[in-house]
């Protein structure tokens, strides 16, 4: 997409202030999108708006004034196939991080997947210049929704072995190795690879390696159709995320920031299981992180000019 010089002004959006820089990074952010969709189109894979980017697309037709950051969805079979082609086919400098895999062999402790756009921050002409001024990482996080097994019995095992995996893995320190892991942790590591088959490796860090065991274990039921999908680091948590799968058999379109994207068609169903009274604007509902995520990197900039005695761009701060 390209954006005129107007779409970068400041502005108020339900009492909010949002700065240029933010406009910027939304317009480098749809650019991403862009990418994204024609991976999708090349290769009939099928995504959506989620989370709080679905929720702007409904009531805003945009971003919601308070988030910064897009969430897309796919269901598992959507995202393995994206997968496989986004690591050849994104651009130059662009990474796909999750707990499995990665295009830079990076992996995340998250169960949430980031395409960012770049690894570092730039501050290059050229590369300002094609990203509307937005020197920052940018990331568009990426919900993949997991088959969940309709029989109660297996599901009820199936989710307790994933929320136990999960609350190992939230408590191991992110840097420690196996031998650093009390005689218990080594127990239920044990444990799990004999119930799983996965082999924990001596020199990595195990928390990261537990992380990739979460994404091999929401893909258990890859295969099968069941009536209920859902992001497993959620359903764990609270099984009413745990949402029909009828409510993404379709998706219609919606503007959103000027450019048409797919919402799941029982959108309605979706934002009333996340939010509520989802149509009343409530400052910082639909945003789940700080604001703006970039701020450390805005932060390390400005100190950079400053330490070369340079001037801080004007749009770095307004």
């Amino acid at each position: 997409m390209r954006f005129s010089e107007d779409y970068f002004r400041p502005e108020e959006r339900n009492g909010f202030h949002i700065r240029s820089m933010i406009k910027r990074a939304w317009a480098c952010q749809l650019d991403m999108l862009e990418h994204v969709e024609a991976i999708c189109n090349r290769h009939g894979i099928r995504y959506f708006l989620d989370s709080g980017s679905l929720l702007g697309a409904v009531r805003e037709k945009g971003y919601i004034a308070w988030d910064d950051d897009l969430d897309i969805g796919m269901l598992r079979k959507d995202y393995e196939v994206f997968r496989e082609y986004a690591m050849r086919e994104l651009p130059e400098g662009y990474s796909l991080e999750n707990g499995r895999n990665t295009s830079e062999g990076m992996n995340t402790e998250d169960v949430v997947v980031h395409l960012r756009n770049s690894r570092v921050m730039r501050t290059d002409p050229e590369y300002m210049e094609s990203h509307y001024g937005c020197p920052y990482v940018l990331c568009i996080d990426i919900f993949i929704y997991d088959n969940i097994p309709d029989d109660p019995k297996t599901k009820e095992l199936f989710l307790a072995l994933y929320k136990n995996t999960f609350t190992v893995a939230a408590n191991t320190a992110s840097t420690g190795m196996i031998s650093d892991c009390s005689q218990g942790t080594r127990e239920v590591l044990n444990q799990l690879e004999e119930l799983t088959g996965f082999h924990f490796e001596q020199g990595r860090p195990v928390r990261s390696q537990l992380f990739i065991l979460l994404d091999y274990l929401a893909a258990m039921y890859y295969e099968e159709k069941t009536t209920k999908v859902g992001i497993l680091g959620y359903v764990q948590k609270d099984e009413k995320y745990a949402f029909d799968r009828s409510w993404f058999d379709e998706v219609i379109y919606m503007n959103f920031e000027g450019m048409l994207v797919p919402v799941p068609e029982g959108y309605h169903y979706i934002l009333d299981k996340w939010y509520g009274d989802y149509m009343t604007p409530v400052q910082g509902k639909g945003a789940e992180h700080s604001y703006p995520y970039f701020k450390s990197q805005e932060r390390l900039l400005i100190e950079e000019y400053k330490k070369r005695g340079e001037v801080v761009p004007g749009m770095l701060t307004e």
